[in-house]
């Protein structure tokens, strides 16, 4: 008899069990989450804070991009109201290429030339394995991820001042690598200033020599022509030589008629008609050798003042384009001046004292305070499930 009650009361009480579990499952279920979702990251994470965080340092740095007329320009009021991007002076494009050219594969490859072995600096001894490099020979991808991340570089574009910010686990290491940022965007600058000389100064430089060349072969050209005909100037001699035979012409026909008048009463073989035909026949063969100079004999002024003219019109082209690229040369030299940039320091980088990570009791309490709002959403969410289900 007490065993078959006792069997019933088992029973009972099993049912009243499985009875009371649908109405006492969420208590249970907010007691956990509770413990999961505020107790356990929280414990977890001042575990990590206070006793396995590395201390983390950084060094800032700060510099300008200035070039000696490089005027800032900004959009007024009326464009930025629309929305218009002012049109960026030569140093705030230069920051801009600059700051690619800092966080790119290439300026860590210039990092690595310079004995600075990144991969090595990213896993100190002292890192803790959540903060270090995970791999000792990283994929470069990998390592310009974790390196973007440890090397801030922005741009104020109100003051133009760029910002180099290196966090890493010595004060020394942040130091040097915020020196050889510098010194990289110091020689990237160099760099972009040779190749505005090269596209600028030595091209006119270029076509001022072949002008300045050119103007020496006509001139010698010239030079040899004076000494091979014995003339100066063709075309001053040509001027004199035909004012000459315009003279003996006129003379001539002076002559003529006189010897005309002398025929009309003198004897053909008179003296004075004799003499005077003499004359006139000197005159003649003096103005046919003039002409002769001229025009029509090898070596007559003609000719030379044919090619006399050829090279002085060559010689005055040469000289035109002398004057032009010369010119060129000193406007391309003035540009250069003007669009030349330089860096100049603001901040150099220092080796800091105290680290800026962690920051335990304010990363501590911000993790509590998300764990909290993530617990209090959790509690909405079941509070209408129980309602839903009573």
């Amino acid at each position: 008899m007490n065993r078959h009650t006792n069997i019933t009361e088992t029973a009972g009480e099993t049912a009243e069990n499985a009875m009371a579990t649908p109405r006492h499952w969420p208590r249970r279920l907010v007691r956990s989450a509770l413990f999961w979702i505020v107790v356990v990251p929280t414990l977890v994470a001042a575990i990590y804070l206070f006793l396995i965080a590395a201390p983390q340092y950084r060094s800032e740095a700060q510099f300008v991009i200035r070039g000696l007329d490089a005027p800032r320009s900004e959009a007024n009021g009326f464009g930025q109201l629309l929305g218009v991007s002012p049109v960026l002076d030569p140093s705030a494009k230069a920051s801009y290429i600059l700051i690619e050219y800092l966080r790119s594969p290439e300026a860590i490859r210039a990092l690595k030339s310079e004995k600075i072995d990144l991969a090595a600096v990213f896993r100190r001894p002292e890192a803790d394995f959540v903060a270090r490099l995970s791999e000792s020979d990283p994929a470069m991808e990998d390592l310009l991820k974790y390196y973007r991340d440890k090397v801030q570089i922005s741009l104020d574009s109100d003051t133009g001042i760029t910002r180099v910010t290196v966090t890493a686990f010595r004060p020394d290491d942040a130091r040097t690598i915020g020196e050889a940022v510098i010194r990289l965007g110091e020689a990237r600058i160099n760099a972009l200033n040779r190749r505005l000389f090269d596209n600028t100064v030595t091209i006119a430089r270029d076509e001022f020599q072949q002008a300045a060349d050119e103007l020496s072969g006509a001139q010698k050209a010239m030079s040899l022509f004076r000494n091979r005909s014995g003339d100066i100037d063709p075309q001053s001699s040509g001027k004199g030589e035909q004012e000459q035979a315009l003279t003996q012409q006129a003379e001539i026909d002076r002559q003529r008629a006189r010897l005309a008048d002398m025929r009309r009463y003198l004897s053909p073989a008179s003296p004075q008609v004799v003499a005077m035909q003499g004359y006139v026949s000197s005159l003649e063969a003096a103005a046919s050798r003039n002409r002769g100079r001229l025009t029509g004999s090898p070596g007559a002024v003609s000719q030379r003042l044919g090619e006399y003219e050829e090279l002085s019109l060559k010689q005055e082209l040469a000289a035109k384009r002398y004057e032009a690229s010369r010119l060129g040369l000193q406007s391309a030299n003035d540009r250069v001046e003007k669009e030349q940039l330089f860096v100049i320091p603001v901040v150099r980088p220092t080796a800091p004292e105290k680290p800026v990570y962690p920051k335990p009791l304010r990363t501590l309490a911000t993790i509590l305070l998300g764990a909290l709002l993530a617990y209090a959403f959790f509690m909405i969410v079941t509070a209408g499930i129980r309602e839903h289900s009573a």
